[in-house]
């Protein structure tokens, strides 16, 4: 019997040991082959142009990189980076790049068989929200002399325009905002308010800033924030008493003359010869910017063509004769650093292109700056690329007849393809984009600020487009739309975006569409009018066909109420029009759907709505229900497996509607 056991505990032990040996083993190999720390970009999120492959890829720090490529077949591939053919250092299937800081394109030139690229040593990426190079601090989360305000959602107060909808005010002589930089530093965002003139013209005045021991004095101005009355709004002050005053926020850029280290006190005050009433103070954005991006072997400078930078006069002309010499010798443009002002009456709609396969370039988009009234572009052809400036306007209110976009395709011509914005910072626009009828369009890595409409629109059957890693805040209508107005938009992806703060309308809107992929955003704070996500049949669009997927968002405080006639809407907001119904195959699934204003998830409207299914979704903490469907719903959803926790109201309230019908399958 003794025999018997000392027998089992000697095979007991033997499995034991061979367990703990295999467990090790492996453990080392996938230490080996495993990474944490490196980025994996999936073949579905390329931006496709006939058979390139583009991949928007983010990175910490500038320098050489591995990249490993994996596919059902390889070969050697043609490989260029943010647009630059690469001389490749390749040994099967890993090649060395050397990368930006920041957000890189990677094309593949046949890319099909290609299922994902492997950036090693690159840094984990973001589950939701673009990837961006600076710190954020929240005012009221910093140390402060200040007021903090409460959190407040209601429509016209400061607060329901704030970041997380809170701020913190400086009023009296000392009062301040005190942070520790996490990161080196040499730029920084501020965004805050001060009160607007009398004759809502706009005024300037002045904050002080101190990094350790040094005084910088910051110029502050309301001229480009303020507006008042009714949509669409004006810059009169008396006409309060019609709808009264709101955009209230606006950015300042602020460039430092040094690097700070990380550990070095930031404090925004107001001292003595600083002004304004008051002085609203939101969040503050920093960052180590890297230095000029040099020019291209194969590109033009437009200081050779009569540009010069800095001296406030136009440069519009020259640009443009740098432009058609470029096309005439196939060579890109090289905007160099430096402040260019574009104003010529000539180019009311900014520079206009009509030839195909034109580059321009800047030297980032914190040192390359297109300045003025018309510092836009308005593309008439296929094969256009930007990379790497700023275009800054002077839009001051909504003039939807007047003021162009940032980028404009509106009137549609034959050949309008393949356009690629890179690393643009847009700015004091009525839009960033509209695009009608364009075949292929990649946004990757822009930051879209304070418009006075879409922060993005691809409308009017714009297909085959992905918007991807932009940062886009205070829109004053959708932060990105799909409006298929006439013609049906098809293939379109937004994936890993952040869009924070529309101040009208939505995070995310779709209006029709076919095959359309939301994907890994992170949408924040919908102020008024709108949801974070909305599947609409509004406007008389294409209706819906195919496959729409929203999955994997984060939508943090979404949602919002119409207060001209009082009818709240979810965070995700299913808005489906009588005579325009939604038959499409949607998906809502596997969503994170956190604190919003009133419902989470919540159907509009009594179009007919069928073939939706909402499943693995996490609703937490509603203002009113997790999912609420409307009195005039009509048709049905499939809702299942969803976790809905500390919904204020319920967590799903039908209505007693008979007309719309819950299923589980």
């Amino acid at each position: 019997m003794k025999t018997n056991r000392k027998k089992l505990l000697i095979v007991i032990s033997t499995i034991c040991v061979l367990f703990l040996t295999i467990t090790g083993i492996m453990s080392f190999w996938g230490k080996r082959f495993v990474n944490r720390n490196d980025s994996v970009y999936l073949q579905e999120e390329a931006y496709v142009f006939d058979t390139a492959y583009t991949y928007g890829v983010g990175v910490e720090e500038e320098g050489e990189y591995t990249i490993k490529i994996n596919g059902d077949r390889f070969k050697a591939v043609s490989l260029s980076v943010n647009g630059i053919l690469q001389s490749q250092t390749q040994k099967g299937r890993e090649t060395i790049i050397r990368l930006n800081k920041g957000i890189n394109s990677i094309t593949l030139d046949d890319g099909s068989s290609i299922k994902k690229l492997t950036i090693k040593e690159s840094g984990r990426r973001n589950k939701a929200g673009a990837f961006v190079t600076y710190d954020s601090y929240e005012a009221e989360k910093c140390e402060t002399k200040g007021e903090i305000s409460e959190e407040d959602r209601t429509y016209r107060s400061f607060a329901s325009e704030a970041s997380e909808r809170s701020y913190v005010t400086l009023r009296n002589t000392g009062d301040y905002v005190s942070l520790q930089l996490k990161e080196a530093t040499n730029a920084l965002v501020l965004r805050y308010c001060i009160p607007d003139s009398e004759d809502g013209i706009g005024r300037t005045d002045s904050i002080s800033l101190y990094m350790g021991e040094e005084k910088k004095t910051v110029e502050v101005t309301s001229k480009y924030s303020w507006v008042y009355g009714k949509f669409p709004w004006n810059n009169d002050p008396k006409t309060v008493n019609t709808g009264g005053g709101h955009m209230f926020f606006d950015d300042v850029r602020i460039i430092l003359n040094k690097t700070y280290p990380a550990g070095t006190q930031l404090k925004f005050m107001k001292d003595k010869d600083n002004t304004a009433e008051y002085y609203l103070i939101d969040c503050i954005e920093t960052e180590e910017v890297p230095g000029y991006l040099p020019m291209p072997g194969n590109a033009l400078n437009i200081l050779d063509f009569g540009a010069v930078a800095n001296d406030g006069r136009d440069d519009a002309k020259a640009i443009t004769a740098c432009i058609k010499e470029a096309v005439k010798e196939k060579k890109e443009v090289y905007i160099p650093a430096g402040v260019f002002e574009i104003m010529d009456p000539v180019f009311v709609n900014g520079i206009v292109l009509k030839e195909n396969d034109i580059t321009i370039r800047g030297a980032g988009m914190w040192h390359t700056v297109l300045h003025g009234n018309a510092a836009a572009f308005t593309i008439r052809a296929g094969n256009i690329s930007f990379y790497d400036f700023s275009l800054l306007g002077e839009v001051t209110s909504r003039r939807d007849t007047l003021d162009p976009p940032a980028f404009s395709m509106i009137t549609p011509v034959k050949g309008m393809a393949n356009i690629r914005l890179q690393n643009i910072w847009m700015e004091h626009w009525k839009v960033g984009l509209w695009a009608d009828v364009t075949d292929g369009i990649n946004i990757l890595g822009c930051r879209i600020r304070n418009t006075y409409a879409d922060g993005i629109n691809l409308c009017a059957g714009t297909s085959n487009c992905v918007i991807t890693q932009n940062d886009i805040r205070n829109t004053g209508d959708d932060g990105i739309a799909m409006f298929n107005r006439g013609v049906l938009a098809v293939n379109n992806k937004v994936l890993y975006n952040t869009v924070a703060l529309p101040w009208l309308a939505n995070n995310i809107a779709l209006y029709g569409g076919k095959d359309i992929t939301i994907k890994g955003n992170w949408l924040k704070d919908t102020i008024c009018f709108g949801g974070g996500v909305n599947i609409s049949t509004n406007f008389k669009p294409q209706v819906f066909e195919g496959t729409i997927l929203v999955e994997d968002n984060k939508l943090e405080r979404c949602g919002s109420r119409e207060n001209n006639i009082y009818a709240d809407y979810g965070a995700v907001w299913i808005n489906t029009v009588e005579g325009f119904n939604n038959q499409a195959e949607c998906i809502i699934r596997n969503n994170e759907i956190m604190d919003s204003t009133y419902q989470g998830l919540s159907f509009y409207n009594g179009g007919l709505l069928e073939n939706m299914l909402i499943e693995k979704n996490r609703i937490f903490h509603s203002g009113t229900y997790g999912i609420e469907v409307g009195k005039e719903a009509r048709g049905f959803a499939i809702i299942r497996n969803n976790q809905i926790t500390e919904a204020k109201a319920g967590e799903v309230k039908t209505n007693q509607n008979e007309n719309f019908k819950i299923r589980k399958k």
